[in-house]
């Protein structure tokens, strides 16, 4: 089993999911599902505690933990499932090292999710890994990352309709009301800008050998053409299957739909306001500009302007609020909403 670990990245509604089932169509990768590996482990990744001060009992939890987000989702992580066949392959996995640390742990989780489905390699799909890259590398040096990049009003777009998909998925109403709420075009806009520049500030560190930035516009338009080079970038096999995928939490299309659309690439013309589109290439046009993204230069409604303006700052307090069991540091995530870098 290899250690080249292919980590998918980028703002969330990107392309992330997509790419990760059409790699998964192939016969060499496995993609987990979004692990959130640094933001569920963040003590553990602080403190590099070693296994071998764990106890047994507590490194059972943690696989478990680790299998139920990762086969239930996130959003159900609550429903922690204890699961014997992972625990024996992986504590079986851990048996053979001498230096036990918490990395070596994730690492045999991967494999044994991998080798669950016959692949060689294993993969993570965890968007918010885009600003984490360089600490990922620390530990898994031999790993490459795939960051979507998606034009910003149209994730912006996504992200206003992602709730209904949740509908679609069966979400809990609790997540499905917190996914509504975390709507807002200037959030949305700052956290696409961000993640843009962690992954050209990563991509100017490390470069095009460890990470690849690959447009969701692109993709959906030549997607046979893009898989053939993220498969060579990721030293994987391509197979003409990975064009056949299925769809999975779409804002816009029913989950039982197969195939890559390409027009969903351009539904932000047509769905946003011009108020919105005016809101985002504000708060966006650095990164849009510097990625290729031509700006429309529309003109707001002044009325509805003001009003997304006035009400931005409850906005943010109560989407702190409704994310604050998923918040490790308050200081961080205001910073990240606030700071202009």
């Amino acid at each position: 089993m290899s250690d080249k670990i292919i980590f998918i990245t980028g703002m969330a509604r990107t392309g992330t999911t997509l790419v990760s089932r059409c790699i998964n169509k192939g016969k060499d990768a496995y993609i987990l599902n979004e692990t959130h590996l640094i933001r569920e482990y963040q003590n553990q990744l602080i403190t590099d505690e070693e296994l071998s001060g764990m106890g047994p009992g507590k490194i059972e939890n943690v696989i478990n933990q680790f299998i139920t987000v990762q086969r239930k989702g996130i959003y159900r992580k609550s429903e922690y499932e204890e699961y014997p066949e992972a625990v024996s392959s992986v504590m079986t996995q851990l048996g053979d090292i001498s230096e036990k640390t918490f990395f070596f742990l994730i690492k045999a989780l991967y494999r044994h999710e991998a080798e669950l489905y016959g692949k060689k390699r294993s993969g993570d799909q965890t968007p918010n890994h885009v600003f984490h890259i360089e600490l990922l590398l620390s530990f898994f040096p031999n790993s490459v990352f795939i960051n979507m990049i998606r034009d910003p009003r149209a994730v912006v777009l996504s992200q206003k309709n992602k709730w209904k998909a949740g509908v679609r998925k069966g979400q809990p109403l609790f997540e499905i009301i917190r996914t509504r709420i975390n709507y807002h075009p200037i959030t949305q806009s700052i956290l696409w800008h961000r993640s843009v520049l962690a992954a050209l500030k990563a991509i100017e560190k490390f470069n095009d050998k460890k990470i690849i930035n690959v447009h969701y516009e692109n993709f959906v338009n030549n997607p046979e053409n893009q898989l053939k080079g993220i498969c060579k970038f990721a030293d994987i096999e391509y197979a003409p299957a990975m064009v056949n995928v299925s769809v999975s939490m779409s804002s816009h299309i029913l989950d039982n739909h197969s195939g890559i659309d390409p027009t969903l690439a351009e539904k932000w013309k047509k769905s946003l306001s011009s108020t919105e589109i005016f809101i985002i290439e504000l708060f966006s046009k650095k990164g849009a500009r510097q990625l290729g993204y031509q700006l429309t230069g529309l003109k707001p409604n002044p009325v509805a302007l003001i009003g997304y303006m006035v009400l931005f700052p409850i906005h943010v307090f109560v989407a702190f609020c409704f994310n604050a069991g998923r918040i490790k540091n308050p200081f961080s995530f205001f910073k990240k909403i606030f700071s202009s870098s």
